[in-house]
Protein backbone atom coordinates (compact mmCIF):
# COMPACT_ATOMS: atom_id res chain seq x y z
CA UNK A 1 0.00 0.00 0.00
CA UNK A 2 2.83 2.16 0.17
CA UNK A 3 3.03 4.48 -2.64
CA UNK A 4 2.52 8.27 -3.33
CA UNK A 5 -0.14 10.07 -5.24
CA UNK A 6 -0.77 12.39 -7.86
CA UNK A 7 0.20 15.03 -5.23
CA UNK A 8 3.33 13.50 -4.71
CA UNK A 9 2.57 13.05 -0.96
CA UNK A 10 3.63 9.28 0.34
CA UNK A 11 1.16 7.34 1.75
CA UNK A 12 1.55 5.35 4.78
CA UNK A 13 1.40 1.89 5.46
CA UNK A 14 0.11 2.05 9.08
CA UNK A 15 -2.24 -0.29 11.23
CA UNK A 16 -4.90 0.86 12.55
CA UNK A 17 -3.82 2.65 15.64
CA UNK A 18 -1.15 4.68 14.18
CA UNK A 19 -3.13 5.38 10.73
CA UNK A 20 -5.68 7.93 11.86
CA UNK A 21 -3.18 9.99 13.37
CA UNK A 22 -0.67 9.76 10.58
CA UNK A 23 -3.54 10.62 8.48
CA UNK A 24 -4.54 13.96 10.61
CA UNK A 25 -0.91 14.87 11.08
CA UNK A 26 -0.45 14.41 6.88
CA UNK A 27 -3.39 16.92 6.36
CA UNK A 28 -2.57 19.24 9.00
CA UNK A 29 0.38 19.57 7.81
CA UNK A 30 -0.65 20.28 4.46
CA UNK A 31 -2.80 22.88 5.23
CA UNK A 32 0.13 24.43 7.17
CA UNK A 33 1.81 24.67 3.71
CA UNK A 34 -0.72 25.64 2.00
CA UNK A 35 -1.22 29.04 4.11
CA UNK A 36 2.40 29.40 4.61
CA UNK A 37 2.99 29.85 1.12
CA UNK A 38 0.21 31.93 0.81
CA UNK A 39 1.38 34.21 3.68
CA UNK A 40 4.84 34.40 1.70
CA UNK A 41 3.05 35.07 -1.17
CA UNK A 42 1.52 37.94 -0.01
CA UNK A 43 4.32 39.45 1.92
CA UNK A 44 6.48 38.95 -1.31
CA UNK A 45 4.29 41.81 -2.53
CA UNK A 46 2.10 39.63 -4.41
CA UNK A 47 -1.45 40.89 -5.16
CA UNK A 48 -3.26 38.38 -4.78
CA UNK A 49 -6.58 39.75 -4.10
CA UNK A 50 -8.91 37.81 -6.60
CA UNK A 51 -7.50 34.74 -5.89
CA UNK A 52 -8.75 32.22 -3.65
CA UNK A 53 -7.35 28.92 -2.56
CA UNK A 54 -8.93 26.24 -3.62
CA UNK A 55 -8.44 22.41 -3.08
CA UNK A 56 -8.79 19.90 -6.29
CA UNK A 57 -8.93 16.94 -6.63
CA UNK A 58 -5.77 16.54 -7.95
CA UNK A 59 -4.14 17.60 -4.69
CA UNK A 60 -5.79 14.48 -2.67
CA UNK A 61 -3.74 11.38 -1.56
CA UNK A 62 -5.22 8.80 -3.81
CA UNK A 63 -6.09 5.72 -2.10
CA UNK A 64 -6.24 2.61 -3.73
CA UNK A 65 -9.53 1.54 -5.80
CA UNK A 66 -10.70 -1.19 -3.18
CA UNK A 67 -10.77 2.09 -0.26
CA UNK A 68 -14.18 2.79 -2.12
CA UNK A 69 -15.83 -0.88 -1.26
CA UNK A 70 -14.80 -0.35 2.18
CA UNK A 71 -12.38 -3.63 2.44
CA UNK A 72 -9.25 -1.19 3.79
CA UNK A 73 -11.72 0.23 6.89
CA UNK A 74 -12.94 -3.33 7.82
CA UNK A 75 -9.70 -4.67 7.53
CA UNK A 76 -7.70 -2.03 9.93
CA UNK A 77 -10.91 -1.80 12.32
CA UNK A 78 -12.22 -4.44 14.42
CA UNK A 79 -16.30 -3.53 13.57
CA UNK A 80 -17.70 -5.75 15.56
CA UNK A 81 -17.20 -4.09 19.16
CA UNK A 82 -18.39 -0.75 17.46
CA UNK A 83 -21.78 -2.37 16.75
CA UNK A 84 -22.32 -3.85 19.72
CA UNK A 85 -21.58 -0.87 21.56
CA UNK A 86 -23.65 1.12 19.06
CA UNK A 87 -20.80 4.02 19.01
CA UNK A 88 -20.64 6.31 15.82
CA UNK A 89 -17.36 6.07 13.80
CA UNK A 90 -17.23 9.92 13.82
CA UNK A 91 -18.59 11.44 17.24
CA UNK A 92 -19.40 14.89 16.69
CA UNK A 93 -18.52 16.04 19.75
CA UNK A 94 -14.73 14.74 19.32
CA UNK A 95 -14.17 16.26 16.00
CA UNK A 96 -15.30 19.90 17.21
CA UNK A 97 -12.39 19.31 20.04
CA UNK A 98 -10.30 18.23 17.39
CA UNK A 99 -11.25 21.09 15.51
CA UNK A 100 -11.26 24.05 18.01
CA UNK A 101 -7.43 22.76 19.32
CA UNK A 102 -6.39 23.21 15.61
CA UNK A 103 -7.83 26.35 15.07
CA UNK A 104 -6.33 27.71 18.71
CA UNK A 105 -2.45 26.19 17.73
CA UNK A 106 -3.02 28.17 14.51
CA UNK A 107 -4.13 31.38 15.94
CA UNK A 108 -1.78 31.54 18.11
CA UNK A 109 1.27 31.37 15.40
CA UNK A 110 1.81 33.63 12.20
CA UNK A 111 -1.74 33.68 11.56
CA UNK A 112 -3.00 34.84 14.38
CA UNK A 113 -0.79 37.49 14.21
CA UNK A 114 -1.64 38.46 11.18
CA UNK A 115 -5.17 38.29 11.61
CA UNK A 116 -4.84 40.28 14.91
CA UNK A 117 -2.81 42.68 13.33
CA UNK A 118 -5.40 43.57 10.57
CA UNK A 119 -8.38 43.56 12.73
CA UNK A 120 -6.52 46.22 14.39
CA UNK A 121 -5.88 48.34 11.00
CA UNK A 122 -9.82 47.57 10.25
CA UNK A 123 -10.67 49.48 13.89
CA UNK A 124 -8.56 52.41 13.59
CA UNK A 125 -10.01 53.16 10.02
CA UNK A 126 -13.42 52.67 11.45
CA UNK A 127 -13.13 54.61 14.13
CA UNK A 128 -11.12 57.14 12.42
CA UNK A 129 -14.02 57.39 9.34
CA UNK A 130 -16.78 57.70 12.75
CA UNK A 131 -14.99 60.64 14.24
CA UNK A 132 -14.78 62.11 10.89
CA UNK A 133 -18.37 62.05 10.24
CA UNK A 134 -18.95 63.28 13.19
CA UNK A 135 -16.95 66.72 12.96
CA UNK A 136 -18.31 66.67 9.45
CA UNK A 137 -21.62 67.84 10.31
Amino acid sequence: MSGSGESGAPMRDGGPEGEGAESLAEVLASIRALVSAESQARIAGEDDTGKVLMLTPRMRVDMPARAHSGEILSEGLDTRALRLQGAPILDEEALRDVVNSIVREELQGELGDRISRNLRKLIRRELSQMLEERREP
